[in-house]
């Protein structure tokens, strides 16, 4: 969330733990204009005007947020990470209230919901009644976001919507998007370093290979590190050492 104003500017959905890089993710969404989840989701009224790069981001203390994978590319991103002190909820409670805003109001009454806890939860069959897919979730949850959450009026903003004061304060700042986009994909990416071989490299099972990957063989390079993407396994990017940039090397069996 935006602290000032209370909007929610990005959310990440996996079926993996989470981990720095669903926080990544979540940065990545929180970023980026919403232009993309607007044609994703045509039935939204909007706006979802929540974009640029953060100065700071405070976070949880859990030691898998400690991490190489988030903390240098937060420091590419030029955001400081400010880790919460663990035991001390109360450092965290604006964001805590809206995920017990969205449980209360939203996601414990979808079908299937397992509810807070077991007693919460009682005799309810969560698994018989579950009925949504990740992207219908993933429609009804921004749906909820955009045109409900944002559009109510908050007492900690004196009776104000989070979209009301975002829009208030946007007059007042200049909003910075990354000067390239891609890089964002990049700092995502799954970070793996991997042996060349005449066929190519192996990720995840898979074999990828293009000439610009043989020619780095050709110079005597037989290992390079990679940026695999959660999103699409049809290329991987692989950064070339000796112009230091990345480029992407298709799968092999499409």
């Amino acid at each position: 969330i935006d602290r000032f104003s209370r909007l929610i500017v990005g959310f990440y959905i996996s079926y993996q733990a989470a981990s720095s890089s669903s926080v990544l993710h979540c940065l990545k969404q929180a970023i980026l204009p919403k232009n993309d989840i607007f044609k994703r989701f045509p039935d939204l009224v909007g706006p979802w005007p929540a974009r640029g790069c953060p100065m700071t981001v405070a976070i949880d203390n859990g030691m898998d947020l400690h991490a190489k994978d988030l903390e240098e590319p937060a420091r590419e991103m030029g955001v400081e990470l400010h880790y919460m002190g663990a035991g001390y909820p109360e450092l965290k409670g604006a964001i805590e209230r809206v995920i017990g805003t969205v449980n209360r109001t939203f996601v414990h009454r979808l079908p299937g919901s397992t509810f807070s806890n077991i007693e919460q939860r009682g005799e309810y069959p969560s698994e018989k009644l579950a009925a949504l897919d990740i992207e219908v979730f993933t429609h009804v949850l921004v749906k909820w976001i955009v045109d409900d959450y944002h559009k109510a009026p908050h007492r900690g903003l004196r009776g104000k919507t989070p979209l009301q004061v975002w829009q208030e304060g946007e007059a007042e700042r200049v909003i910075e998007l990354p000067a390239f986009p891609r890089q964002l994909d990049l700092l995502v990416g799954h970070s793996a370093k991997r042996t060349l071989w005449h066929y190519g490299l192996q990720y995840d099972n898979l074999n990828y290979n293009s000439a610009q990957l043989q020619s780095l063989l050709q110079d005597g390079i037989d290992s390079v590190r990679l940026r695999a993407h959660e999103t699409s396994i049809e290329f991987v990017s692989v950064l070339d050492p000796r112009t230091n940039d990345y480029f992407d090397v298709p799968a092999v069996d499409h």
